[in-house]
């Protein structure tokens, strides 16, 4: 019997490639829809230090989290095309949106269970780290173990 396969989209920050479970994917915008926010000690006591601005999707404010900050990974230039991902977060209050800055994004894979090990996806000869999109709203910064850790 075969086992159901998954869909993930394979994404990279700051030479860190990485794979989102498709299931919360809502959408994938050019970086240019960013509105830039100032930083502040009020803004960051509500977004956190990682909040870089925010997109609109249907009228709503989405915010958007560098990706960089999030995860303490090096800094750089951006991909060519980089990016915002919006996903849907289950949260106390419900579900929630929010986004994070990729440096560029592939398209929809479909892989088999037997494809992730450990919390990493092995695809086309490459290992990508399985991203839990509920750090982006996490209090407080995230443990980078297990799936999350940079290298």
């Amino acid at each position: 019997m075969e086992t159901p396969a998954s869909q993930y989209l394979p994404f990279r920050v700051a030479r860190h490639d990485f794979a989102l479970p498709a299931a919360c994917l809502r959408a994938v915008l050019p970086a240019r829809e960013l509105e830039p926010v100032a930083p502040s000690p009020s803004f960051t006591r509500f977004f956190g230090e990682w909040t870089c601005g925010f997109v609109i999707i249907r009228g709503r404010d989405v915010p958007v989290v560098d990706l960089r900050v999030r995860l303490n990974l090096t800094h750089g230039t951006r991909g060519r095309y980089p990016c915002i991902v919006v996903v849907e977060i289950a949260t106390e209050d419900g579900p929630r949106l929010a986004g994070f800055l990729a440096d560029r994004v592939a398209g929809i894979v479909h892989a088999r269970e037997r494809d992730v090990v450990h919390g990493k996806l092995r695809f086309g000869g490459r290992s990508l780290r399985v991203f839990d999109p509920e750090l982006l709203l996490a209090i407080g910064r995230p443990e980078v173990t297990g799936s999350q850790a940079p290298g």
